[in-house]
This record gives C-alpha cells, structure tokens and sequence, in this order.
C-alpha cells in the first residue's frame, strides 16, 4: 500500500452548493485553506490506484479535518510502505519569525518518527526576487531540516534548479532531483486533450486569479479583469469570498475588501458598488475539489491566467491553455522548470488580455513533456514507486 498524505486533508468539509447559469459549482462557507492546495495535494493521490489516503472508519482520512500530523504518521508506520508528502513553498528565505522557527522543527520532529520510507515532492526554497545571498538570510532550522531531509529520503524532489542549489550550497544535500510540481504530472491526458483543443475553434470565457491585490500592478490586472468580465477564480483570499456570498445574500449590505475600495471611491468612481458586487455574483468561482474545478474549466474556459501557480495548473490539467504570470521566485522558478508559457506582471500590463491569449504558445511544452515525465518516472523509481503514464502528444 502506498500511503499519501497532502494539504488536502485541510480543506473544510462545509460547502453550500450555488447554482449560477449553466453548471453548479461550490462556495466554501469556510474558506481559510488555499484552494491551491487542492491541485497539487490531490497529485499523489491520482498517480497510483492504491494510493486511497487512509480510508479509516469508511471515511477518506485524507479529507478529515480532525486528524494531527502525528497520528497520521502513526498510521502510515503500521499499515504503509511509504509516506509521501505533496509539499510546495515550506522553505523560505527571510522567514526568521518564532512560528516559522519552530514549524521547522516541529515538523522535523514528526517525520523523524517515520518508520518508513519518506518521499518529498515538489519542495522548494522561496525568495525575494531579486534574492542576493549577501543579504537576505536562511535561517538555521531551515538549513538543519534540509540536511534531515538528506539523510532521511533516498532523494528529494525539488520543484527547480534554485532550489536545488540553495539545498546544495547552504546544506551540502546533493541526493536532490529537479522534478517541478507533481499536481503536472497527474493528467497525462491532459497534454493531448490540450493540443487537441489548441487547433481548433475555442470556446469560453476568460479567467482570471491573483495573489496579492495590495501590489500596484496585480491590482491594475485584477480591474481589468472586472471591466473585461472575466470569471474571478479565488485561491484563499477571506475577505474577497465573503464580499462573493455576500453579494447573493445581501448585495446592498456586502462589504468590498479594502484591497478593492481604491475602484469604487470618490464621486466619479472607476467601477460603481453595485456593478463592483454585482461582478463577484456572477463571476467568482472558488472550489473545494478537483472534479467540480475541472469540470469548470472544461465546460466555461478557454483561456486562463494571473499568478497563481495552482490556478492555472487546474485550467492546464482540464486541457485548456494558461499563461503564467511570474510575480515571484516560486512561480517563475516552476514555470522554468517545466517549460510552461509566462510572462512578468510588467509585460502582462503591457499586452491587453486579447494579445496574452494569442501570444500564448506551448510548443515548448510538448517539445518537453515526454522529457519532464521520464525524468519524473525516474525519481520515482529511485524511490521505490510505481513509474506514472507517459502523455502522448501529436504534432
């Protein structure tokens, strides 16, 4: 048995299913895990048939929220050969604060109880973007986990080359392979579905998702996006969710986050309350599982794109094309490593959405796709596991 444990078990099990036009989709009645995890946390559990996630009690233990990190160990020890762990952005430069101290070692301390074999996917090392070594420090309880990671896995799966040498250089780990993010790896079919839909007449709507609306240029994106009317896919914004249910209960009394108070301001506004609220009715969209998400993009979508790496891996993952827009280390360091189309926040600004759309081109993706998945099947080997499909993408 192959035992997986992802974020995904943090997703809330509340939802209050809302029907809008064609579809139905789900809006969180609670909502403070990243969406995003969903993607890539959900991975390792479509690449092996048997790899269920704990069925304890006739519940899928991956999705119970009540579950600690030790007891899962617990279990995998007794029943598992491996414990596979879906991670992203643990590792970060600049974060010296006490709580991110002791989550290092916290964390060490759990899986240095592992009887097991431990295999890390997708890890990587976050920092600033313009990083300079001379400057921006690692702390010391992030250099020690990496070297327990060196010594604890057979070999680590990195999400790119920087993360790679910052595990080499600050923590002497060589037993390190570049492999992107596993959430890639998951549809094989996904490659030939988009291929497919590239060379024909495309359907849908535009979408849109952003991280972070207090940076000048993602919050000019994300106005346009409004003007434009495009659909709004939410990752883990809380106070832009609750403004999305508030405006089918109570639009009058929905209250606009002050990330987006800048639009509808002053006597001649950029964008009126009502039109502002009426937008996030219509047009939001946030999910709590994979299925209903793909299905989404594959029925509403033919084109996504912003700065969430794991927004546009869902559209990517249902066959339809994404564009990247790399706004930190960690999106531009994946985008690299798994030759996916992206553009910087600047030349997004630059292009209307109309030319981004036409001047997103994945050749390079399936020039590499084949080469990505063996490297890929070839981590997997190293540690033990069952190698994934191979995509099969015609010319």
């Amino acid at each position: 048995m192959i035992v997986v444990d992802g974020v995904a078990r943090r997703i809330p099990l509340e939802a209050a299913p809302i029907r809008t036009g064609p579809g139905e989709f789900d809006l969180l009645e609670s909502s403070y895990d990243n969406a995003g995890n969903i993607i890539h946390a959900e991975a390792p559990f479509s690449l092996w048939d048997d790899a269920s996630g704990f069925v304890v009690d006739g519940r899928d233990y991956r999705r119970r929220t009540n579950a600690g990190f030790d007891e899962t160990i617990d279990f995998a020890n007794r029943h598992a050969t491996h414990f596979v762990l879906s991670a992203t952005n643990f590792l970060q430069f600049e974060g010296e604060s006490p709580a991110r101290r002791e989550s290092y070692k916290r964390l060490m301390r759990s899986l240095d109880r592992l009887e097991i074999r431990l295999v890390v996917m997708g890890l990587g090392v976050q920092a600033q973007r313009r990083w300079n070594p001379k400057l921006h420090r690692l702390p010391a309880e992030a250099i020690e986990f990496m070297s327990f990671l060196g010594e604890k896995c057979s070999y680590i799966g990195l999400r790119g080359e920087f993360s790679a040498s910052i595990f080499r250089d600050y923590a002497g780990v060589k037993n390190t392979r570049v492999i992107g993010c596993p959430s890639f790896f998951q549809r094989p079919e996904s490659f030939t579905e988009l291929r497919a839909f590239l060379s024909g007449t495309r359907h849908g709507s535009v979408s849109f998702n952003a991280t972070n609306l207090n940076k000048p240029a993602e919050f000019d994106l994300a106005r346009r996006a409004i003007d434009e009317d495009s659909f709004w896919v939410e990752v883990s914004n809380e106070s832009l969710h609750r403004l999305a249910l508030n405006s089918r209960v109570n639009p009058e009394l929905a209250e606009v986050p002050a990330a987006l108070r800048p639009l509808i301001a002053g006597s001649t506004p950029v964008i009126r309350r009502k039109h502002l609220v009426s937008y996030f009715s219509r047009r939001y969209r946030r999910f709590r599982d994979f299925a209903p998400w793909w299905q989404f993009n594959r029925e509403e979508v033919r084109f996504s794109y912003g700065t969430r790496f794991h927004g546009n891996m869902a559209t990517l993952l249902a066959g339809r094309p994404a564009l990247w827009v790399t706004h930190d280390s960690r999106t531009l360091e994946l985008a690299t490593t798994l030759h996916l189309p992206a553009v910087s926040l600047t030349q997004a600004l630059e292009s209307s959405t109309a030319d981004l759309e036409a001047a997103t081109n994945y050749e390079a993706t399936f020039d590499n796709v084949e080469r990505l998945f063996h490297r890929f099947n070839d981590f997997l080997a190293e540690n033990d596991l069952p190698v994934v499909q191979r995509p099969f993408v015609t010319g």
